[in-house]
C-alpha cells in the first residue's frame, strides 16, 4: 500500500502565457476547499489566466512533451479553454476564458501544465521562492470527486528529460460553483513518480509548471474548470533542513543543509543536535544506533546576512558488517527567534557499503526469526569490543545469539537455502564447560508442496486476550513515524494500546483519531505537527512466508479519506527498495469508494498507479459488516477471494515483460492510513475516531516434511570456533511424516537447530558455510 503517483503520458497540448501582476481584489484566499471573501496577501502574480484561448501542441528540442498534456491511470482525461458560459459553468469571477478538465477514470486522470517560452519552444521555469503560496479558482459541481494539484519543481542540472519533482496537495469537490483554493508551500508533499527527480526538497526557485487531476470519477465523466492560477504573498522568514533527508554512505561525514526560506539582512545563528528518537519523519529506514552507526553531535552554525545556507558536520562510524540502510534525526534546538519551517527535524540516511556475505547463515540481526523449543529460550545480546563477552578477534559491536536449554533453538527458513556448494558449517560457540554433547540438526529437502488442498495451518493470531492489551509482540511490532510513508499520508503511526489493542472480544482494533492539540503532542509529520494518529503493525523480523493461503476477517472503518489495508512486502524490502521488492495487497478499502474492495500487486514496472489489480463491488457498503479476505499464493499464481468469491488473479504473463518478484518470502502488514494519494482528501462524512477490526489472521502452507540429519560437538568453556563438515551428519531416527529418504542433498535446506545438554546459557555467533 504505497505511492500511487500520476504517471506522465505522451499526449501533448501546449498553453503559452506570461506571468502578470493583477490587483488583489480579483482573487480570494482561505482554507483549501472553502469559498471565502478575504483577499490574498499581496503581491498576487497570475501565472495563467487562459485568455489566449489556444492549446497548441508542442515539444521541446529534446522531444519532451511540454505545454499541457493529459495522463490517466485508466479511462481518459482531456482539456480545453472555453468561455465558461456553457452549462453547467457560470463565467469565472476573473472574467474571460477558463481551463476545462474532463475526466472519466476509475483510478486517476488529469493534465499537466509545463511553462513554455523561447524559440524553439522550451521549458520556462518561474522563480516562486519569494512568494507565500499557490492559488487557483476552481469550478466544481459538488460531485464528491477527489481532486489533486501537483507542482513541478526543479529539474536536474542539464537535464534533457522531465525529471522535475512532483509536490502535491488534494481536496474534494464538495461545493458547487466557483471558489478560490489556496495553499501555503508547507502544505505540499513530495510525490514520487519514479522519474529520478532531484532529492533536494521543494526549492521553489524553478517551478516548471503544475498539474490538476481527479481520483475515481464514479463510473462516468465529470468536468471541472480552473482560472487565475497564481502565486500570492511574501514568503515568511523561516529556517529548516532543506532537503529534509541527507543521504550519505556508511562511515562518511554527513553535512545536512540548514536553509532560510529567503535571505535576510542579519546573521542568523542556529543551534542543533543529533537525536536518537525512533520517530520516522522522512524515511522508512531502520533507526540507526548512536556510537555504533554515527557519532552523537551538536553545535552552532551561523547563516551570514544576505545568504541562505549553512552546513552541519556529523561523523559516521564504519564497520564491515552488511546491514540494511539506517537513519537518525538531527533537531534544531534554537533557531534565533525565527519560526521553524516544515523540517525542523532533519534526517540523515546511511547507505550501507558492505556486501552481503553469501556464506553467512546467522549473525543475530533478526532475533525474532529465531525459534525456541517448549523449555528453551532464545534472544540476542549486544556485545561491545572489549566486553567480557566479546569473542576473539571481535572488531565492532555485534549482536550474538543467546540461548538457554534444555531444548532446541534454531531457525526455519521461509525459503529453502542451497548449501550444496560448501563443505560444512562453522560458527563461534561459547558454552558452559559441561563437556556434554551439543547436537546440531539440519532440516533438508522437503517433499513437493501439495498445493492448497494439502496445506495446513502454519501461523495464526486470533487476537484473544484482555481488553486493552497489546497485540502479541512475538508476532507483531509497531512501526512509528509521520513521514507520509511514500504516499503523503496524514497520520502519525504511533505505538501503544490507545492506537492498537485487543478489545476483549477476539478482535484487534486499530484506531485512527484526531490529535486534540498537535503542538503539545509533538508528533512530527512531513507537514508539521501531526493532526491524526493511527497504527501500523508488521511481522517483519518476527515471521515471513513464501506461498500459502493467507486469510483474515476484518471490518473496515467508514468515511472519505480512510484507508485500511492488509498487505505484504518482500522481506528484502530494506535491501532492494520498493517497488523492486514487490508488494501483494490482499485487501485495501478506501472510504471514497464505499462499495469496493481492492486486490493488487506492485512490482518493477507496474507500481503505484500502474499496478496490476482489480476490485469487487458489493451490494452494501463494505464497512457495514465483517468480511473474510483470502489470498491463495502459489508459484506463478496469486488469487484473491472476498467471502469465498474469487475476484482477481495474477500470473507472470499478466505483468510481462516486467519481472515477477513473488517467489520469495514476504512479511505481513496491518494498518489504517488517512488521506494520501490513494486515500484522497478527507471528506465531511469522515467521523473520527475510526476503528479497523481484525478478527484473525491465518497463514496455511505446506506441511513440514523436511528430512532430518544430525551431528554433534563437545561443550567446552569459553568461546570456541567449531567446524562441522557435512560428512559428520547422519540421518536422524525420528522423521516427520512424508519425509523423503534421499540423503543429505543440501540443495534445499529448510532450517537448522541446536540442542544443548544443560540449562545454563550459551552464546552463538557468525554461523557460516565453509568451503
Amino acid at each position: 500500500m504505497r505511492t500511487r503517483p500520476s504517471p506522465l503520458r505522451t499526449t501533448v497540448v501546449a498553453l503559452l502565457s506570461t506571468a502578470l501582476v493583477v490587483p488583489v481584489s480579483l482573487l480570494a484566499s482561505g482554507p483549501a476547499g472553502a469559498a471565502v471573501d478575504d483577499p490574498l496577501p499581496e503581491p498576487v502574480v497570475v501565472l495563467d489566466d487562459f485568455e489566449d484561448g489556444q492549446l497548441p501542441r508542442v515539444s521541446d528540442p529534446d522531444g519532451n512533451a511540454i505545454g499541457v498534456f493529459e495522463f490517466s491511470g485508466d479511462g481518459y482525461a482531456y482539456s480545453y479553454v472555453g468561455a465558461g458560459t456553457t452549462p453547467p459553468w457560470t463565467p469565472s469571477p476573473g472574467g474571460g476564458e477558463s481551463l476545462v478538465l474532463g475526466s472519466n477514470t476509475g483510478s486517476f486522470a488529469g493534465l499537466i501544465r509545463i511553462f513554455t517560452g523561447g524559440d524553439p519552444v522550451d521549458w520556462a521555469p518561474v522563480d516562486a521562492s519569494a512568494s507565500a503560496g499557490f492559488s487557483v479558482r476552481f469550478f466544481g459541481t459538488g460531485s464528491g470527486t477527489g481532486m489533486f494539484l501537483d507542482l513541478l519543481d526543479n529539474r536536474s542540472a542539464g537535464s534533457t528529460r522531465d525529471d522535475a519533482g512532483r509536490w502535491t496537495v488534494s481536496w474534494i469537490d464538495d461545493t458547487p460553483g466557483w471558489r478560490t483554493l489556496s495553499w501555503e508551500w508547507d502544505e505540499f508533499a513530495f510525490k514520487n513518480i519514479g522519474n529520478g527527480a532531484p532529492d533536494d526538497g521543494l526549492t521553489l526557485e524553478e517551478i516548471n509548471g503544475y498539474g490538476f487531476g481527479t481520483l475515481g470519477t464514479g463510473g462516468g465523466e465529470r468536468q471541472f474548470a480552473f482560472d487565475d492560477v497564481a502565486l500570492f504573498g511574501e514568503r515568511p522568514l523561516t529556517v529548516a533542513f532543506d532537503p529534509p533527508v541527507t543521504r550519505v554512505g556508511e562511515g562518511e561525514t554527513a553535512e545536512p543543509r540548514i536553509r532560510l526560506s529567503r535571505a535576510t539582512d542579519r546573521d542568523v545563528t542556529v543551534d542543533w543536535a543529533t537525536s536518537d528518537s525512533t520517530d520516522r519523519t522522512a524515511t522508512e529506514d531502520v533507526v540507526a544506533t548512536p556510537d555504533r552507526d554515527y557519532v552523537p553531535s551538536s553545535g552552532t552554525v551561523t547563516i551570514p546576512a544576505g545568504e541562505r545556507d549553512a552546513f552541519l558536520s556529523i561523523p559516521g562510524v564504519q564497520d564491515d558488517t552488511w546491514e540494511v540502510d539506517e537513519s537518525y534525526q538531527v533537531v534544531l534546538t534554537d533557531t534565533d527567534g525565527l519560526p521553524g519551517g516544515p523540517a525542523t527535524r532533519g534526517v540523515v540516511s546511511l547507505a550501507d557499503d558492505d556486501p552481503r556475505d553469501p556464506a553467512l547463515v546467522e549473525d543475530g540481526q533478526q532475533p525474532g526469526l529465531l525459534e525456541a523449543g517448549p523449555r528453551a529460550t532464545v534472544g540476542v545480546t549486544e556485545v561491545e569490543v572489549g566486553d567480557a563477552l566479546a569473542r576473539p578477534g571481535q572488531q565492532y559491536t555485534e549482536d550474538v545469539v543467546t540461548g538457554r536449554g534444555p531444548g532446541t533453538i534454531g531457525r526455519t527458513f521461509a525459503e529453502p537455502q542451497d548449501f550444496s556448494g560448501s563443505e560444512g558449517l562453522s560458527f563461534w560457540y561459547r558454552g558452559t564447560g559441561s563437556r556434554g554433547r551439543v547436537q546440531l540438526e539440519l532440516a533438508d529437502n522437503s517433499a513437493p508442496d501439495p498445493g492448497p488442498d494439502g496445506w495446513e495451518l502454519k501461523w495464526s493470531d486470533d487476537f484473544d486476550g484482555p481488553a486493552g492489551s497489546l497485540p502479541d509482540p512475538d508476532k507483531w511490532s509497531f512501526e512509528t513515524g509521520g513521514w507520509g510513508w511514500g504516499n503523503q499520508e496524514l497520520q502519525y503511526y504511533a505505538e501503544g494500546p490507545e492506537h492498537a489493542s485487543l478489545d476483549g472480544q477476539g478482535n484487534l482494533v486499530i484506531r485512527t483519531a484526531e490529535v486534540e492539540d498537535p503542538e503539545a503532542a509533538d508528533l512530527p509529520c512531513w507537514y508539521g505537527p501531526c493532526e491524526y494518529t493511527s497504527a501500523r503493525l508488521v511481522t517483519e523480523g518476527n515471521a515471513e512466508f513464501r506461498y500459502g493461503r493467507i486469510e483474515a476477517r476484518v471490518k473496515a472503518p467508514a468515511g472519505t479519506g480512510i484507508w485500511p489495508a492488509f498487505w505484504s512486502l518482500g522481506n528484502d524490502f530494506r535491501d532492494v527498495g520498493w517497488p523492486t521488492t514487490g508488494e501483494i495487497d490482499f485487501y485495501e478499502f478506501v472510504g471514497r469508494e464505499p462499495f469496493d474492495v481492492f486486490g493488487t500487486i506492485h512490482g518493477p514496472g507496474y507500481s503505484g498507479g500502474e499496478s496490476f489489480g482489480d476490485t469487487i463491488t458489493l451490494d452494501r457498503p463494505v464497512p457495514e459488516e465483517f468480511h473474510t479476505i483470502t489470498t491463495e499464493w502459489q508459484p506463478g499464481l496469486i488469487e484473491w477471494y472476498l467471502d469465498g468469491v474469487k475476484f482477481h488473479e495474477a500470473t507472470p504473463e499478466d505483468v510481462a515483460p516486467n519481472g515477477w518478484p513473488f517467489d520469495k518470502p514476504y512479511t505481513l502488514l496491518l494498518n489504517t492510513a488517512l488521506g494520501g494519494n490513494f486515500g484522497g482528501a478527507l471528506g465531511a462524512d469522515l467521523e473520527l475516531p475510526g476503528e479497523y477490526l481484525v478478527d484473525y489472521v491465518e497463514v496455511f502452507g505446506a506441511p513440514d516434511t523436511a528430512e532430518r540429519f544430525t551431528a554433534s560437538f563437545q561443550d567446552t568453556s569459553g568461546w570456541q570456533q567449531v567446524t562441522v563438515p557435512w560428512s559428520s551428519f547422519r540421518r536422524d531416527r525420528q522423521q516427520p511424516a512424508g519425509a523423503p529418504d534421499d540423503g543429505l542433498t543440501l540443495t534445499e535446506v529448510d532450517g537448522w537447530s541446536l540442542r544443548t545438554p544443560g540449562r545454563t546459557p550459551f552464546h552463538l555467533d557468525d554461523v557460516r558455510l565453509v568451503d
